[in-house]
């Protein structure tokens, strides 16, 4: 018999952008699935009226992930049918690729997952996650483009014989025609550099506003706000780490988080390697290159700060006594964010951090950020200023703990 839960009918569907194939398997018999119907070849346009039509509501369609495998996902759980993405390779070891046909590999994902080869789904974040990764990502790519621009402007004006000093993100372009007018640069060489002037003029302005937008998100979210107790985490950190992690609750423990921020060390225990490598003085084995990218730099750039600027911190301490100890920088950097990845899953979990920032320091920083976000902001909110915004976070995370006992606390919660 089938197990219980499962459903009666098992949809492959093969996605493409404009187009889909589906093959319905029947799972009446658990180790004799029959194939129900073939359909090759559905506009994504049609996708809802053919579901209504021709499959059953106890189905669960598999597909690949792709790049509207979210919107299709979402489009089949708005009508009242479950849908699960698989990764990309999920049939690449099934069939060799003798001829391409949607069909096969549409039948392949559903007895993928009758036949048990499909153990684990990919997250699709929610609306809300997604709006924050588009509008974080577009920040990152604007970025970028403002770094690019201002080489550009430097590389120019290097050709011509002009050294001018430029800080990408920093200087503003009011400053460089300043400096571009004393050279009285005349033809088509103006009319060029005004052109790329124009355009880093162009991507400041755009990251001013993204950053101004996540700015907003962080002050009417008490979880993005509360993230900033930790050291090395600014309101951009906090609206970024949201913004990939999304829902927290995915990861069952915070090794399985840091996993997924690619800070998890290789492992060789095959043998005696793990015996040999301890005689040695330790396995000290890199990290595996594997997770998410984006998260991992941001958890290296926020550890970089606290060894930098955060030294008496308890994580700044732990990273500067492993780098006298082992005397190598990036071990104790990614040392330092791993552990930082790992405080970050407790107070997105709301669970209590033990290795947060001191009550001042954490208060300035919000006075700060209060200050970014300007009086009238503030009024709108409710509060009279910045100080009033920070000592309402400030007796949220601290108040419960006496001055007296708050060191005592911190230490048993580390220990």
């Amino acid at each position: 018999e089938r197990p219980e839960g499962q459903p009666l009918y098992i949809v492959g569907m093969d996605a493409h952008s404009k187009v889909v194939s589906l093959v319905i398997y029947e799972w009446s018999l658990y180790w004799h699935p029959t194939i129900h119907k073939k359909i090759p070849n559905i506009r994504i346009e049609d996708l809802e009226h053919t579901y209504h039509r021709h499959v059953p509501l106890d189905s669960l369609t598999i597909l690949e992930v792709s790049t509207n495998s979210a919107f299709i996902k979402h489009t089949l759980c708005a009508i009242g049918y479950r849908a699960e993405v698989a990764k990309s390779d999920a049939i690449s070891g099934i069939e060799s690729k003798r001829k391409v046909c949607d069909i096969t590999d549409a039948a392949n994902l559903a007895l993928a997952y009758i036949h048990g080869l499909i153990q684990e789904f990919v997250w699709i974040p929610e609306d809300e996650t997604a709006e924050y990764r588009e509008i974080y990502y577009a920040y990152r790519d604007c970025s970028k483009d403002v770094v690019r621009t201002a080489n550009k402007i430097w590389s120019f004006c290097n050709k011509i014989g002009f050294r001018i000093q430029i800080v990408g993100g920093h200087t503003r372009a009011d400053e460089i025609r300043k400096k571009l007018e004393e050279q009285k640069i005349q033809g088509r060489q103006r009319l060029r550099i005004n052109m790329i002037v124009d355009d880093y003029e162009r991507y400041m302005q755009r990251r001013e506003d993204l950053r101004i937008l996540m700015m907003e998100y962080v002050a009417s979210n008490d979880s993005m706000i509360r993230l900033m107790q930790l050291p090395g985490i600014n309101y951009i950190t906090s609206f970024a780490i949201h913004a990939i992690v999304g829902n927290v609750n995915r990861f069952p423990s915070a090794a399985k988080l840091s996993a997924y921020g690619g800070l998890a060390p290789m492992m060789n225990t095959s043998g005696e390697e793990e015996r040999r490598a301890r005689e040695r003085g330790g396995t000290g084995k890199p990290l595996d290159n594997c997770g998410n990218r984006d998260l991992k730099c941001l958890l290296v750039e926020s550890a970089q700060t606290i060894m930098r600027s955060c030294k008496g911190t308890d994580l700044g301490m732990f990273g500067w006594r492993l780098f006298f100890r082992k005397n190598i920088m990036n071990k104790a950097v990614c040392a330092v964010a791993r552990k930082l990845l790992t405080y970050i899953w407790h107070v997105l979990r709301n669970d209590p951090t033990p290795n947060r920032e001191a009550v001042e320091f954490y208060k300035k920083k919000l006075i700060r950020f209060g200050s970014k976000l300007g009086k009238e902001r503030l009024i709108e909110m409710g509060y009279t200023d910045r100080n009033a915004f920070a000592e309402k976070y400030t007796s949220i995370i601290y108040s419960h703990l006496p001055p007296s006992q708050m060191n005592i606390a911190i230490a048993n919660n580390l220990s």
